[in-house]
């Protein structure tokens, strides 16, 4: 009886051993599918975290040869194929979900060699806010998703406390408390990171200044040298430009960066061609130049206001010229087609550049709109109810425009925010809590000194929340002027709180799907590119402005 127990338990081994896989092997096919065969990943002890990217001297064929990466652990495997990806291949792998991994049809082998080693042995990512602007309703598969990514992007040291709250639960019913007691101290899911800490440091804007993020990262790696210890970000939400992020956990790996270089690598990643490095460029150099500061958004989602911008935590400044960054959308618009070929299993453009355009489309319209909106008060002051008027109807059109952009893609919508929310409730009392707790986190957030600090550029919070803010407070200004009052704003202000709280306890249902348009081009007739038709109605109505 021994010995059939011990032959079953050879066997059993056996087949563990043959079915066993690597962490970084389960990552790869995760990511590329079935076409993580292409590679083939060999561990080799180092000191130091390193990779190395080249062809396979097993497999050198032209036609069936495989790329092969070498690292000193499965986290260093999984960067030298996100550097082979982004940097070779063209490949972005996103840290959201709805953002599909958009493979070529084929890798191509690297021209030679690529070694790279970490510059310091920690890097860290996450802050407590990012836990509830960003992940409070996040499943297995959105989670999977991001470990991927963070550790595709070398991250050695993310902040985890998911489920914290659990600990306290079961440690302060030792101490005698009520089921009833703790359950009331808690916050709902969305609010949780504040039981534990206070950050006030947010933006929504396009910002973010590579150059600069890379003379102080020089100047600290050359002062500090073998002593550093750790490089990273904390950021609080990941409803940003992805680009300095990027650059920043690529920076760990490269001791003589060149940020142009990076620039026109991240466009050929971003656009699946080479023709918008000059608009890339000009975006680095020209647009992407304010620092991350809390606040930082559009005038379309402050509360409104006649002067200034409603809230303390919601500043639509800019200092580039709105011009260029309306040059630059009208290049991408124009010039949209050509370079999606490369990428055609199954789509007709990259969602990359999908998501840029919304990007930065909406960014100039609401950029724009802080004109209409000056526009507005100098007919105010003047008392001109007809270009009062004529720009509430200017307005109207942006409006609308701008939501229908952003409901093409599922990273700027609300509906999917609101789903997700309802998805963790049982009953239809927690479905409607839930979706309290994630209408309240977006727009009045818990008190009147963090109102809008959340905001989002999303389609149906534009046009359900933020536009009908804007035509309240056009209505009464207009009014003002017809009884021949002036404007009270406080009056005002508090007639526009009750709308905000009624509108955080409905229920209006938002699409969860991207908006599905036609294009009406020539060269690309039929074939539904919603996102690009949605810009172009935007780049017509508008470049003339």
């Amino acid at each position: 009886m021994k010995i059939k127990l011990l032959i079953l338990l050879s066997a059993l081994m056996s087949v563990f051993s043959a079915t066993a896989q690597r962490p970084i092997d389960g990552l790869a096919h995760r990511i590329l599918g079935n076409m993580d065969t292409c590679f083939v990943f060999v561990y080799q002890p180092d000191t130091v975290d390193f990779f190395l990217i080249e062809p396979d001297p097993d497999n050198r064929d032209l036609f069936s040869g495989k790329i092969r990466i070498t690292g000193n652990n499965d986290n260093s495997l999984a960067t030298g194929l996100n550097y082979y990806l982004k940097h070779i291949a063209g490949v972005h792998v996103s840290w959201l979900l709805c953002e599909p991994v958009e493979l070529p049809l084929e890798f191509r082998m690297p021209a030679e060699p690529i070694r790279k080693e970490a510059l310091v042995k920690d890097r860290f990512f996450l802050n407590y806010c990012t836990y509830g602007y960003t992940m409070p309703w996040w499943k297995w598969p959105q989670w999977e998703r991001f470990i991927d990514r963070m550790a595709l992007n070398g991250i050695t040291m993310p902040l985890a406390i998911t489920g914290q709250e659990a600990v306290w639960y079961e440690v302060w019913k030792e101490f005698g408390m009520t089921d009833e007691e703790i359950r009331s101290y808690f916050s709902g899911p969305a609010h949780l990171p504040w039981h534990r800490m206070a950050n006030l440091d947010g933006n929504t804007m396009l910002v973010g200044n590579i150059n600069e993020l890379e003379k102080k990262l020089d100047a600290a790696l050359k002062e500090a040298g073998p002593n550093m210890a750790g490089i990273g970000s904390t950021l609080e939400s990941f409803d940003v430009s992805p680009q300095i992020y990027e650059y920043l956990f690529d920076r760990v790996w490269e001791n003589q960066p060149n940020v142009h270089n990076w620039i026109k690598d991240w466009n050929f990643t971003r656009m699946g061609t080479t023709i918008h490095e000059d608009k890339w460029l000009l975006l680095n150099d020209s647009v992407y130049k304010d620092w991350s500061f809390y606040g930082f958004s559009t005038q379309l989602v402050a509360r409104p206001s006649l002067e200034g911008h409603g809230t303390y935590y919601t500043k639509p400044y800019y200092s580039y010229s709105n011009d260029t960054l309306k040059s630059i959308c009208a290049a991408l618009v124009n010039k949209y087609s050509y370079g999606v070929s490369r990428f055609s299993s199954g789509t007709v453009y990259k969602d990359t550049y999908k998501y840029d355009l919304v990007n930065f489309f909406s960014q100039w319209m609401g950029n724009h709109f802080m004109d209409i909106h000056n526009d507005f008060t100098i007919a105010y002051k003047n008392r001109d109810i007809q270009e009062m008027e004529r720009q509430v109807e200017i307005a109207s059109q942006l409006f609308a425009d701008v939501d229908t952009l952003l409901n093409t893609h599922p990273a700027f919508m609300l509906g999917p925010w609101i789903e997700a929310a309802r998805d963790w409730g049982t009953t239809k009392e927690e479905k409607d809590y839930y979706e309290r707790q994630a209408r309240t986190l977006l727009t009045i957030w818990g008190g009147p000194v963090l109102n809008d600090y959340a905001n989002r550029m999303w389609g149906g919070l534009v046009s359900d929340y933020y536009a009908k803010r804007w035509n309240l407070f056009f209505e009464a200004v207009i009014q003002a002027v017809k009884e021949g009052k002036e404007f009270d704003e406080k009056n005002f202000g508090e007639k526009l709180s009750k709308f905000e709280h009624k509108w955080t306890e409905s229920h209006t249902k938002y699409p969860a799907e991207p908006l599905e348009l036609k294009c009406e081009l020539p060269n690309v007739s039929g074939v539904p590119c919603s996102t690009f038709e949605a810009a172009r109605t935007i780049y017509e109505r508008w470049m003339e402005e």
